[in-house]
């Protein structure tokens, strides 16, 4: 098991969210899906 902080996925989150102009995780989901990103 990978050993991360609650704080170091946020913080992995909040740049996903900002490099994909997403507001939402689920709208980053859903713009990963729609590009074929698994």
């Amino acid at each position: 098991m990978l050993a991360l902080s609650e704080r170091t996925v946020e913080n992995h989150v909040l740049h996903i969210l900002a490099k994909l102009k997403a507001d939402s995780r689920t709208a980053a989901a859903t713009f990963a899906m729609r590009h074929g990103l698994d």
